[in-house]
């Protein structure tokens, strides 16, 4: 670690509609709120004027200041995913912000359409494009490839969410191995998620008492049929009164029609009485709703870096996970795994878990879990800093 000094750390949060999004930004300042390099951390949320920020409030006191920049008025009743951000330089406010108050900005996840006046670290969560073109447009396949080569021109250091996605990395944009970094957000366990009663909360929702649970917009690889399936098969052998809970947007705007195919396959496969889904909840509600479950279910074909999985690490929560490399990276012990193509593997692990499950909170498993993971997100901020100290050193006397 080099000497001790002050760093203003500027994190830029420009995509309202993605939830995960916002928490990996709010991991990653309650990383660097916790680590104990030394150094003096100001930590700055930079986000446009508008942009609803009810999703950071759990962790906007790590925040020491909150700046929030202009769209051009024209741009501003149009859909986020419409606008290309080169036409932000009539937000020339963010440039000046960026100038006038951070010494590194993170995370950048695309292109601003002018010179970073700091040092800039991007970030790519994933490369699902290049395992999954199926489930992309051409058109947007070559949008991914031509942006993270752009990022990875413009930016003084490129991040990945893991090794899996910085192999990926590497083979399609051809980048070199000493400009892709990795960096693995984890979850922080807040002090208040463990003072509430998870079992009100399901009780407000008239919840069984013990469910399966799977937090998750519904975007196509996240693989809901599957899970659907699985439940199916447990139900026709009879095998207890199995209920899942799914939350989440019911959304994919590259496949309008399949939240809609969804709950079409649940009320033709009889699944109504035991699939309860809840829509979009507070942050708050979904991590108690993780607590009352027996289980938390991850059966996606595709992850950059499970978010989920880390949820359930800070909580020590049991999860039944598909067998991808990413999630036999991330190593959770209390994982079990199965193959996502098979309905009847997930069936037979529900099958097997479900006697010996139990509802609700463990405090012993929660109070292990709060220690080790409040230890890894220390070490997560003692990394993310010493790579801010790398992209300053490099850019000193270039800016």
């Amino acid at each position: 670690m080099a000497q001790t000094q002050s760093i203003s750390v500027g994190m830029l949060a420009l995509d309202p509609g993605w939830i995960a999004g916002t928490l990996y930004i709010g991991a990653a300042a309650r990383a660097l709120q916790h680590a104990n390099g030394g150094n003096d951390i100001r930590l700055k949320l930079i986000a446009p004027r508008g942009m609803d920020l009810s999703h950071f409030s759990q962790f906007i006191d790590a925040f020491d200041e909150v700046h929030r920049f202009d769209l051009p008025r024209a741009l501003e009743s149009r859909s986020w995913r419409r606008i290309k951000l080169r036409q932000l330089v009539g937000g020339i406010h963010l440039r000046k912000i960026i100038r006038n108050h951070v010494d590194v900005v993170f995370p950048i996840r695309r292109q601003l359409g002018f010179p970073v006046p700091t040092p800039a670290i991007g970030w790519i969560p994933d490369c699902q494009h290049a395992r999954y073109p199926q489930f992309f447009s051409e058109k947007e396949c070559r949008q991914r490839d031509a942006e993270f080569r752009n990022l990875a021109e413009n930016c003084t250091q490129l991040l990945v969410s893991s090794h899996d996605a910085r192999s990926d990395l590497l083979r399609i944009a051809g980048m070199k191995n000493d400009n892709v970094g990795v960096y693995r957000f984890r979850t922080f366990p807040e002090p208040d998620w463990f003072s509430a009663d998870a079992a009100d909360i399901a009780r407000r929702y008239d919840l069984p008492e013990k469910f399966l649970y799977f937090p998750s917009q519904q975007w196509k690889h996240k693989n809901h049929v599957t899970l659907l399936r699985a439940l199916k098969h447990v139900t026709d052998r009879n095998i207890g009164d199995i209920a899942l809970v799914l939350t989440g947007r019911d959304s994919d705007y590259r496949h309008p029609d399949h939240g809609n195919r969804i709950k079409a396959f649940i009320d033709e496969n009889g699944l109504r009485s035991r699939v309860h889904w809840l829509g979009v909840l507070q942050r708050q509600e979904q991590i108690q709703l993780m607590r009352q479950a027996a289980a938390i279910v991850r059966p996606s074909l595709f992850e950059g870096w499970s978010m989920l999985v880390e949820d359930c690490r800070a909580i020590g929560k049991e999860a039944f996970v598909s067998d991808i490399a990413v999630h036999r990276e991330q190593a959770y012990r209390h994982a079990h795994y199965f193959n996502p193509d098979s309905a009847d593997a997930l069936a037979d692990l529900i099958m097997k878990r479900w006697p010996v499950l139990k509802a609700g909170p463990d405090p012993v498993a929660e109070a292990s879990a709060r220690e080790d993971v409040t230890e890894l997100c220390r070490e997560n901020g003692n990394l993310l800093i010493s790579i801010f100290e790398k992209a300053m050193a490099s850019t000193t006397g270039r800016r």
